[in-house]
């Protein structure tokens, strides 16, 4: 096409008027911007101005908007016509449809553009290998965790990548895995890597795939996808210990609750004779009352869990000083120490240590804790409980020269069901539920407790760290109890839907002088509560049909 110096059409041939889509005689007269793209006319006009002014040729790739209103691309040579004096006359435009191109481009662009957001924003860990055997792309997964210390990893080999990542051999199998699926399309799907860092102290999992891909430029690469499922493995480890002290937890219930009932069984065998006289007697009565304080005691700890993980365990917070809590604790663990002969030694500081506590759940803890001690000592070990300011906190510390706790049991002791396999500890029983109430009673107080151990055969040592009060406040007078009344003569109804319960139940209220009506449902107990106008009733809560909250 020829223009003059002003842009307007002086001739143009055949093929122009075809990519433009005019004939000639429409295009004669018309001007360049008529059908330049209004985006594209300042910079060709400004090109054009340079052309004549100085004589400076150009190419230039831009839009026409054909007479139908589609738009297509050309890629001009533009150069001018002097006359005889070297002044312009015209301009002469060689025009080459490029729309093809330009839209490939733009498709490719916009593949680029596709996959740098489907990168980014993978779920799972992506990266690409290029045709070249470098990492060519990489959403922020596999940047920030996978390849952290592979720095920079964009444009690294991948074979010097994945051997900072990974030890040999594994290393060598990998980059062969990429150059196989490289060169021959044969994707693959690993069935889970487990394998310690090469760059870092840990051992991590993936599950991973590769497979061959084809890139905007028409070249081969390699993209990976790969979900790092370590947190997932030691989740699944947890869960595998846990039903796994859960089975040990069952076997050793039924192993703790059977114990009692064989003296049990055979303390009634005796008493079924009745010919072993007084003495025998009261040794069956003392054995049945040890066994049966046992049971007692297992229950009341697997209520005590029970409570806590349900969110129903109360503290009745009081201000107290912590020397009556060790009183507390002594007294009810030194039976067992000195059954074993085991010397335990206290030492509190001097002065009063004030704390706003539960002081029945804290002399719990102690006891758990000494007991604990009692159970891992041998006979003729030594326990210590000690106490000390520390801050604005008191340390309780109670230490034996027992049994001693192995390294990897020391994050696990407070969990529950936990029980260290301490050899000769068997024999003394226990759900593995003791120090698990001590942690969450502890935490309940906004205190802490921790284990130490240098090991098996060295002794342990648990540290109860819990806030001090400013004071201790002068307790208020204890409410005395009602003076127990002499029950005869007094009407009482029992309601049980276990006969045994309220059979039992009926004998020692008749033996304390009581009136008793016995009855084993909600229904009947209404009916009884008309007729026989009892003046105190024990009524049982959890009842079929009718339980004891409706019946009352």
């Amino acid at each position: 096409a020829e223009t003059d110096l002003n842009g307007r059409f002086l001739s143009v041939n055949r093929r122009y008027c075809e990519i433009i889509g005019y004939s000639e005689q429409e295009m004669l007269g018309m001007r360049m911007q008529d059908v330049l793209h209004p985006e594209d006319r300042p910079v060709n006009l400004e090109r054009r101005a340079r052309l004549i002014h100085h004589g400076v040729p150009f190419e230039i790739e831009k839009r026409h908007v054909r007479k139908d209103g589609s738009i297509i691309w050309v890629h001009n040579s533009v150069s001018r016509l002097t006359d005889g004096a070297g002044k312009p006359i015209s301009i002469i435009s060689v025009s080459l449809d490029i729309t093809a191109r330009k839209l490939q481009e733009s498709e490719v662009r916009r593949g680029a553009e596709l996959l740098d957001f489907l990168i980014h924003h993978s779920p799972s860990g992506f990266y690409i290998v290029d045709a070249d055997f470098r990492i060519s792309h990489m959403n922020a997964e596999t940047q920030n965790r996978a390849f952290r210390n592979v720095n920079p990893a964009k444009g690294v080999p991948l074979d010097i990548a994945i051997r900072v990542l990974w030890p040999e051999p594994l290393a060598s199998e990998i980059v062969a895995i990429f150059r196989h699926t490289l060169e021959t399309g044969e994707p693959y799907v690993s069935d889970g890597l487990v394998s310690d860092r090469a760059d870092i102290s840990e051992v991590e999992t993936y599950n991973w795939q590769v497979l061959r891909i084809t890139m905007p430029d028409g070249r081969h690469a390699v993209a990976c996808f790969y979900y790092d499922t370590t947190q997932l493995r030691r989740a699944e480890q947890e869960l595998r210990e846990a039903d796994q002290r859960k089975d040990e937890f069952l076997a050793t219930l039924a192993h703790e609750l059977r114990n009692p009932l064989a003296p049990i069984r055979n303390s009634l065998h005796v008493l079924r004779r009745g010919d072993g006289g007084h003495v025998e007697a009261d040794r069956v009565h003392d054995m049945l009352e040890r066994q049966v304080c046992h049971m007692v005691r297992l229950v009341d700890d697997l209520m005590e869990v029970s409570r806590i993980t349900r969110g129903n365990f109360e503290l009745r917070k009081e201000a107290i000083d912590l020397a009556s809590v060790v009183q507390n604790a002594v007294e009810t663990s030194g039976p067992l120490m000195q059954a074993a002969r085991q010397e335990l030694t206290v030492s509190l500081p001097e002065g009063a240590m004030p704390l706003e506590a539960d002081g029945m759940r804290l002399a719990q803890v102690l006891a758990n804790l000494l007991n604990n001690a009692s159970k891992y000592t041998h006979e003729g070990g030594h326990i210590g409980l000690s106490a000390q300011r520390d801050g604005d906190q008191v340390v309780v510390s109670v230490r034996d020269d027992g049994a001693g706790i192995p390294p990897e049991m020391l994050p696990r002791v407070f969990d529950l069901f936990t029980q260290a396999d301490r050899t000769f500890h068997r024999a003394q029983g226990g759900l593995g539920i003791g120090l698990t109430l001590v942690r969450s009673i502890v935490e309940m107080h906004g205190g802490s407790v921790e284990a130490c151990s240098e090991g098996p055969g060295r002794g342990s040592e648990f540290r109860v760290h819990l806030p001090m009060a400013e004071h201790v406040r002068p307790a208020e007078r204890a409410i005395e109890p009602p003076a127990a009344r002499n029950t005869r003569h007094h009407r009482i109804l029992v309601v049980d839907d276990n006969h045994d319960s309220a059979d039992s139940l009926e004998m020692v209220l008749q033996f304390l002088g009581a009136e008793v009506q016995t009855v084993y449902d909600g229904p009947a107990a209404l009916e009884a509560m008309g007729r026989y106008r009892p003046c105190a009733m024990f009524l049982d809560i959890g009842m079929p049909d009718m339980d004891g909250y409706e019946v009352a």
